[in-house]
């Protein structure tokens, strides 16, 4: 969940479910980052442990979704690494980092 402040923080939005997975993730979830381009578009990602998103691994891996409308709406979760369902528990993806570059490009 996540509220939003259009006040400088002085009084903020009753809390908002981040992504289209809220409601059924059942998993722990760790490490959530917030990243934004200060114009609008914004990437949170995490580590969860579980099989989020349509099928992720059963170890953490990342996942993300995005916003370009000041957080009103969100993408669907998903997998921020590729072979997240087959990387194996001897692979633990944690602490995740987002970055951009302020033109539109992600990483």
């Amino acid at each position: 969940v996540y509220s939003v402040s259009s006040d400088d923080g002085v009084s903020w939005s009753a809390p908002l479910q981040l992504g289209n997975l809220a409601t059924q993730d059942v998993e722990r979830d760790d490490s959530p980052r917030l990243t934004s381009d200060g114009a609008g578009s914004a990437m949170v990602v995490w580590n969860s442990l579980g099989t989020i998103a349509g099928g992720a691994g059963t170890d953490y891996d990342v996942f993300r979704t995005m916003t370009t409308d000041f957080g009103q709406t969100w993408t669907p979760v998903a997998e921020a690494n590729e072979n997240a369902s087959v990387d194996g528990a001897d692979r633990l993806d944690v602490n995740p980092r987002a970055a951009t570059d302020g033109s539109g490009k992600w990483h």
